[in-house]
């Protein structure tokens, strides 16, 4: 099979010879460590999308996806026909109303501050997933205990509170009478204890029967309206148009507004870990340059009896250009092929380590996790694909140029 002159130039040259072991060794590290970059930046990049998507499907599972609400926590007007409105735009799969303020929670001198959700038990089933998250009793109970309240996990823990137990609720904003500031109370029995996972939820809601919130809040109906959308990520869409269509007087906030930090923070995060991941590839391609400046320090008088040849300095360029992105090609290959591996069999190969090491990888709070997220983002592994060919290309560069501009005679005679 023929191939162009300088191609096999370059190739002939990581040949293993006597002379030439030490540069063939460094050859092979550094096609190891572009692929180690490659790989590690792939597995750990599809992780975090993982870790990200997880956070947003249980966001999206509790349903506040569009949230309509008064000013000053006070009713809906209407709220029968606003809601009625809403259910028919395009863009919204069902809505539900609800009665919701922040309260205080107290039990033995413990006080927690938490959000009080007023729910239709059998609404709130087949819209949210909290039901399918309890892990003692049901939220069908909230219908037939007066004044029951099911509570997150960790909000159940730090009160030290088990179903069948009372908690106080204190509603911040009480009565101002004659003798005073008299805050609006009132003793709730706890019913069911959820955990969805999310710390927002488990240690700061709470939900209670909506008739029964709305005597304690002492509104006429509910407060909130909280909108399912067929296409989630279209909130904030959604959410401009119904500010220039609803009544004056109306918030929208939508649940990318109210999870904006911890997006943020996520964020922020992927980008310092391609930082930190990123440097092994930049490393590798040192390695490339250390190759290739070795070998044509080395390979001096030869180099300068293939220019009297008449080799030309652009073929020579070509020469360890090619060489350079043999060793970036092979380095990438085997990369994307471990890393994908790797990214789509994340879970057995954690559980296969644990095993070895006698004890699981992945523990939250003392328990062991069930699974890692991984999702693989083909622009993310073309990026990094990319990235890595431009280092091994800047890398590669130098020193071809170095030999494309080698004085022949100086070689010669050195030589």
């Amino acid at each position: 099979m023929l191939r162009p002159l300088p191609l096999a130039l370059g190739l002939r040259y990581l040949r293993v010879r006597r002379r030439s072991r030490f540069v063939s060794v460094v050859a092979l590290v550094a096609i190891l460590g572009v692929a180690l970059g490659v790989a590690a930046l792939i597995v750990v990049l599809s992780v975090m999308n993982g870790m990200r998507d997880f956070q947003v499907n249980r966001i999206l599972a509790l349903g506040a996806q569009v949230t309509v609400l008064a000013r000053n926590h006070k009713a809906l007007p209407e709220v029968a026909k606003l809601l009625a409105g809403l259910r028919k735009q395009p863009d919204v799969r069902t809505g539900m109303a609800y009665a919701a303020r922040e309260v205080v929670l107290s039990r033995n001198g413990t006080l927690a501050g938490v959000r009080l959700k007023g729910v239709l038990p059998r609404r709130e089933q087949a819209m949210t997933s909290i039901g399918q998250h309890m892990l003692i009793g049901s939220l069908g109970q909230l219908a037939s205990t007066p004044y029951g309240i099911v509570l997150g996990r960790d909000l159940a823990l730090r009160l030290n509170v088990v179903p069948g137990q009372r908690v106080m609720v204190v509603l911040p904003r009480g009565l101002i009478t004659p003798v005073g500031f008299v805050p609006r109370l009132r003793r709730f029995r706890v019913v069911g204890v959820f955990a969805v996972g999310n710390a927002r939820y488990d240690a700061g809601l709470a939900l209670t029967a909506r008739r029964y919130a709305l005597r304690l809040f002492g509104l006429s109906a509910p407060n909130e309206l909280v909108l399912e959308l067929k296409h989630p990520f279209q909130a904030d869409t959604v959410a401009a148009r119904l500010r220039s269509s609803l009544p004056p007087g109306l918030k929208v906030r939508t649940w990318q507004e109210q999870h904006q930090a911890l997006f943020a923070a996520l964020a922020n995060e992927q980008r310092m870990m391609f930082l930190l991941v990123g440097l092994a590839v930049l490393i590798a391609a040192f390695n490339v340059l250390g190759v290739l400046t070795v070998l044509v320090a080395d390979k001096r008088a030869e180099i300068a009896v293939l220019a009297t040849m008449g080799l030309t300095p652009r073929a020579l360029l070509a020469t360890f250009l090619s060489l350079g992105v043999a060793i970036g090609s092979l380095g990438i290959m085997l990369g994307l092929g471990a890393g994908l591996a790797l990214a789509f069999n994340i879970n057995s190969v954690v559980e296969q380590v644990g095993r070895w090491l006698g004890h699981p990888l992945l523990t939250m709070g003392g328990v062991e996790v069930i699974g890692l997220p991984a999702r693989v983002d083909p622009a993310q592994v073309g990026g990094i694909v990319a990235m890595a060919a431009v280092l091994v290309l800047a890398a590669a560069w130098l020193p071809a140029r170095r030999a494309a501009r080698l004085r022949v005679i100086e070689a010669l005679a050195d030589g």
